[in-house]
């Protein structure tokens, strides 16, 4: 029904990195704009009734939640005249890939 956000939660005491992975539908032609942390991770234009896939490469999940905010550029319209519910779009199929876990540098003297 408009802007959405998804939580993704690392239990582990030092950041992951992971691919994330997506699919985006809608019943009209739209962008979509997805952030974290401030940040924009993934933008595209959207098309009805087609398979919108997405990808996000090099996430960095910090300990605890990150949120993934998904915004739409334009409010949520009527699917159809017999179908009253608004809608801007649905995600489907979010999938998490872990990479491994953030490489610190050390520094020998």
């Amino acid at each position: 029904m408009g802007d959405s956000t998804i939580a993704i939660h690392n239990p582990q005491s030092f950041p992951m990195f992971a691919d994330i992975s997506f699919g985006l539908a809608t019943e009209d032609s739209r962008s979509v704009i997805v952030t974290a942390g401030g940040n924009v991770v993934w933008q595209g234009p959207l098309r009805p009734a087609e398979d919108n896939q997405a990808m996000i490469s090099g996430v960095e999940l910090q300990p605890g939640d990150t949120v993934l905010l998904f915004r739409s550029d334009r409010p949520p319209a009527n699917p159809s005249d017999n179908d009253q519910r608004r809608l801007a779009f649905s995600v489907r199929d979010l999938t998490i890939s872990l990479k491994g876990k953030r490489q610190l540098q050390s520094f020998a003297k």
